[in-house]
């Protein structure tokens, strides 16, 4: 398999979902989450993966300002927090380390907690596709080589997107969780060419292309937290 250089691909997503804001405990401060790694939208309901990084964009309640506030978390041993450039609002990134509960502080500038929210982090039990572009047909979790194998039609263009899932069922949309993954991709050498690298963002397990009938393996790996996943695209 040949590795796509992660450099060339530029980070533009291929949709984007309707994410679900929540207002804090003390009702000061809304929480966004976005850019979770879930093509439908993010809700800090969903909870987020051990491993996984969602970002976090803060808004005011009427009568509250976001004025000198910053975010941090209660405790870091389960979740990690910086500050990221603004998308369209004051942003950080909050990351899962361990499972349990990452209370997200909002801070005014005297360092007093004006707001929090609480984000469940757990451990995901496997990582999936989702088809997000094109008529794919799967996944089919029966062929003992790979974890998925998806069927489509030849010179039609699909995009599929990885997440992490919790329990028995990926299909269940109870399943989905927060967690963008720091992701390596192994594509087949054979559908190398026929990737849109301006449209894939691999780094992080998504992948767009427009191939010729053919067997395709791909491979996305996310360490240790989540594992890896590989997948046969039978292209017909």
């Amino acid at each position: 398999m040949k590795r796509l250089g992660l450099a060339s691909v530029l980070a533009l997503v291929f949709a984007v979902g309707c994410n679900t804001t929540t207002e804090g405990a003390q009702g000061n401060i809304l929480f966004t989450p976005d850019d979770c790694g879930l093509y439908l939208g993010c809700a800090i309901t969903d909870g987020l993966a051990v491993g996984g990084a969602t970002n976090l964009r803060i808004s005011a309640t009427a009568g509250a300002t976001t004025a000198g506030v910053t975010l941090d978390v209660a405790d870091p041993t389960v979740a990690d927090i910086m500050a990221v450039p603004d998308q369209g609002a004051p942003t950080w990134e909050l990351v899962g380390l361990a499972p349990g509960v990452a209370r997200v502080l909002a801070l005014d500038e005297f360092d007093e907690q004006v707001d929090f929210v609480e984000v469940g982090v757990q451990g995901v039990d496997g990582l999936t596709l989702d088809s997000i572009f094109g008529t794919a047909v799967g996944p089919d979790l029966t062929d003992p080589s790979y974890d998925e194998v998806w069927t489509m039609n030849a010179d039609q263009t699909y995009a599929f997107q990885m997440r992490g899932f919790v329990g028995a069922d990926r299909d269940d949309p109870t399943s989905e969780i927060m967690g963008r993954f720091v992701t390596i991709t192994d594509v087949d050498a054979g559908l190398v060419q026929y990737v849109d690298t301006a449209l894939s963002r691999l780094d992080e397990g998504h992948i767009r292309f427009n191939a010729p009938a053919g067997l395709y393996e791909v491979s996305f790996d996310t360490g240790p937290d989540a594992g890896t996943i590989t997948v046969l695209l039978d292209v017909q």
